[in-house]
């Protein structure tokens, strides 16, 4: 009994061949494409920035402030000297 080996190692070659010729390819297209990418703006940034430092700003109490104010027109507003002294050196000694 004789085989052929060259016939069926022809065969072999040529698929071998194709296989990494198509390998070569997909990575060249892997290569040459691009990830997804994302880019916020300046302005998407300067928003966000801004965002955050009003979010740090306190709420403000307006029944305070309309209370504190009708209590300076008539005159009941009082002040302590030694809490507002002590905030004042607080607020120096903070920074």
């Amino acid at each position: 009994m004789k085989i052929n080996n060259s016939l069926n190692a022809n065969g072999i070659l040529k698929a071998y061949t194709n296989q990494n010729k198509k390998a070569k390819i997909d990575q060249t297209e892997a290569k040459n494409s691009q990830a997804d990418r994302v880019e916020i703006s300046a302005q998407a940034k300067e928003l966000s920035q801004i965002q955050q430092k009003a979010s740090e700003i306190p709420e403000i109490n307006l029944e305070r402030v309309a209370e504190i104010k009708a209590q300076i027109q008539n005159g009941e507003y009082q002040v302590s000297s030694k809490e507002l002294a002590q905030k004042m050196l607080e607020e120096i000694y903070k920074k």
